[in-house]
């Protein structure tokens, strides 16, 4: 079985007005069930400590008051990257990825209690634990962590009052795809595509649970963090017909040309691949005893047709891509999505996709797929 295109069933749904205040500098956000319960998550203030604010709608008044006012343990733990609560709002899971913890707030009737539920990254400092969360909305004792720093994925379930990680997956396996030839002609699998170690797939950067907490979704960007200091000669292999791509630093001093410069005194550049998704499935919810993949890995889509194909040239000995006047960009396919109940529909979106060298901006696309049998019919709707 595989994820195919099919055009999506349009559902919009707003909050009650006016709604809560300050949003200035929101990077997170959720809302209940009956979006009488709203938080948002600050991780940049008071020096990236980070807070979580918590609003709750009254009917009688017509009006947000504050329920709640969370914030983070120490300053760069950018509390509040990520924020999710089940259906009531009784329950809000917040990731740390600075401090690499996620953080568990069960209300009690006066106030959000953490009752000690800290969940600390398996793989210490450094994984970006945290950087995503998501909880099951009709189970919130299953909740997922994304720690892309690393390329893990892990499911955690609440057992005899203890968060206990049941699953976990690394996505090193996962192609990260850069188009490279064939212009004009969208590419979903590794045909006329740069492969670049998976080391750098960023994956679990986003992820989803159902509201039943038996299927997962996990998207890699792409997000590649390269410093002008590195060397690395390991970090690129081409596989559309020239031997071999190295040397990691001078790979930076080319590939991103059309997209300007690094902030001043940075000198670390981003850099997004095309980006895939996958999804996990387990029969009865019990991740430690039934989990497997469901369908294909799903790529993404070439913004756009390659006005330069690349070229090779020999520098300080090594072979490298110079990308200089090169069209191409990065959809940051995966960056967003949902799945269904069932698990058998998926929306992904692609927000970069459209991302000229003229500088002209993100047009942005919205994907859906269903669970079905022809994987060559990737349908997509803009």
């Amino acid at each position: 079985m595989s994820y195919i295109g099919k055009e999506p069933e349009i559902i919009r749904s707003t909050l009650p007005t006016p709604s809560p205040a300050p949003t200035t500098n929101v990077i997170s956000l959720t809302a209940s069930f009956d979006t009488k319960i709203v938080a948002y998550g600050f991780p940049h203030e008071n020096s990236n400590t980070g807070r979580v604010v918590v609003y709750e709608y009254t009917d009688y008044s017509d009006s947000w008051v504050q329920k709640s006012d969370l914030n983070g343990p120490h300053s760069n733990s950018y509390f509040g990257k990520s924020i999710d609560m089940e259906w009531d709002g009784d329950r809000i899971v917040v990731g740390s990825n600075g401090a690499s913890n996620v953080y568990i707030y069960d209300w009690d009737g006066s106030a959000y209690q953490n009752y000690s539920n800290v969940i600390e990254s398996p793989s210490g400092s450094g994984s970006d634990f945290g950087f995503s969360v998501c909880i099951a909305k009709n189970d919130p004792d299953t909740i997922v962590v994304g720690s892309p720093a690393h390329n893990n994925v892990f499911v955690y379930q609440l057992i005899s009052d203890s968060w206990t990680q049941t699953f976990s997956n690394l996505g090193t396996d996962i192609n990260n795809l850069i188009p490279y030839s064939n212009a004009g002609v969208q590419v979903f699998d590794t045909s006329n595509n740069l492969v670049t170690t998976s080391e750098y797939n960023r994956y679990g950067e986003h992820v989803k649970i159902s509201h039943r907490g038996d299927h997962i979704v996990v998207g890699q960007t792409g997000s590649v963090i390269y410093s002008a200091n590195v060397n690395n000669t390991t970090n690129f292999t081409i596989t559309s017909g020239d031997s071999k791509v190295v040397g990691g630093e001078l790979v930076v001093a080319t590939a991103f040309y059309t997209f300007g410069y690094p902030p001043s005194g940075d000198n670390k550049y981003i850099n997004r691949q095309l980006g895939s998704v996958r999804v996990f499935k387990s029969i009865d919810a019990n991740w430690s005893t039934s989990n497997a993949q469901v369908g294909n890995v799903i790529y993404g889509e070439r913004n756009f047709t390659i006005e330069n194909r690349p070229g090779l040239e020999v520098r300080s000995g090594l072979t490298v891509v110079n990308w200089i006047g090169s069209g191409w960009g990065f959809p940051a396919h995966g960056s967003s999505f949902d799945i269904s109940e069932d698990g058998n529909l998926l929306v992904v979106g692609a927000p970069n996709y459209g991302l000229y060298v003229s500088y002209g901006g993100h047009s942005g696309k919205v994907y859906t797929y269903k669970l079905g049998v022809d994987a060559n019919n990737q349908g997509c709707m803009g």
